[in-house]
């Protein structure tokens, strides 16, 4: 059973499970991360950078460094979701250093244009459809 993180109390229900979480650098994934982690689970940080955005709450030390800092299992895989390859990588990355996954959590999200609107998908050449 991994130390809860200080401030983060953890009944071990996730004791010996393997997570994997996308976004996991900062903010909402970042929080996840570490709850998973207080529980118990060994976590597979997943993010476009290790280290967390700047000029957010959530301080400079990348989230599995804090994990592994408590005594938790966390390790770190870069990872852009948009990307089947990366993907898969991370989650072959997770089953060949801790044996296994069970828990897969696709928190990480898209960037809003500057307008606040969503981008506009991009259609496949020739075969008419959007992605």
């Amino acid at each position: 059973m991994s130390t809860p993180e200080p401030g983060i109390l953890g009944c071990g229900r996730l004791d010996g499970e393997v997570a994997i979480v996308s976004g996991a650098s900062s903010g909402l994934g970042r929080a996840i991360a570490r709850r998973l982690a207080a529980e118990g689970a060994a976590v597979v940080c997943g993010d476009l950078r290790r280290s967390p955005s700047e000029g957010r709450l959530d301080g400079d030390e990348p989230t599995d460094a804090l994990i592994t800092a408590s005594g938790g299992q966390a390790s770190f895989v870069e990872w852009n979701i948009c990307d089947v390859l990366q993907t898969n990588a991370a989650m072959q990355f997770a089953r060949e250093h801790y044996g296994r996954l069970d828990v897969v959590v696709a928190n990480a999200g898209i960037s809003l244009t500057e307008g606040g609107s969503c981008p506009t998908r991009r259609k496949r050449r020739g075969s008419g459809r959007s992605r």
